[in-house]
């Protein structure tokens, strides 16, 4: 990982690092991992058109299947009671922790290992990642025609349609000596 990618500050006296990882960081380390990056600009990715909070834009939808996609992570690895301490009662907590699910993602990409607490399990290789990268690179896939066409509209993502069909597949053949569907937690966020 590029040292100017991250900030880092100092936590205080034996408290060890805090690690904020900055946006342009983020999309600096998904680009070099990515399909797209022989032929998308990495200088659009600043430009990713909408509102963080609207989920009919590039930007809303992006918030939107991260927020699903850490919150499925951490209800599958977490201990109910945890979960819903560290990601449903207060929503900064929340926000707090998703990201340090992200940042755990990229700083064990670079041999680092963050520390929180409470301490929570090693999630950075979890397979609803791989949802996560495939979502977002079918996403940043319509950022050119989005910023350079004015009469181009955003179609929605399919990935919140694809894990209902998941979790149909689960409840058609699953059972109750079966553990929970991995994809209820996201399935619980579409309206």
């Amino acid at each position: 990982m590029d040292p100017e990618r991250a900030s880092w500050t100092r936590g205080g006296e034996g408290r060890g690092a805090v690690v904020v990882v900055r946006a342009e960081g983020l999309s600096w380390w998904f680009w070099k991992r990515s399909l797209l990056r022989e032929s998308f600009d990495y200088s659009l990715i600043d430009r990713i058109p909408g509102r963080p909070n609207d989920r009919k834009t590039l930007l809303g939808e992006l918030n939107w299947i991260f927020a699903a996609v850490t919150d499925t992570i951490a209800w599958n690895v977490l201990p109910n009671d945890i979960f819903q301490r560290l990601f449903r009662q207060d929503l900064l907590v929340a926000s707090l922790f998703r990201n340090f699910l992200l940042a755990e993602r990229i700083m064990r990409s670079a041999n680092c290992s963050p520390i929180s607490y409470p301490m929570l399990p090693p999630t950075h290789q979890h397979r609803m990642w791989d949802a996560w990268d495939m979502a977002a690179e079918l996403c940043l896939s319509k950022l050119t025609s989005l910023i350079h066409d004015e009469t181009a509209e955003y179609q929605p993502s399919p990935f919140f349609t694809e894990q209902l069909i998941a979790f149909e597949v689960w409840l058609d053949h699953g059972s109750e000596q079966k553990k929970p569907p991995e994809q209820l937690p996201i399935v619980l966020r579409v309206k």
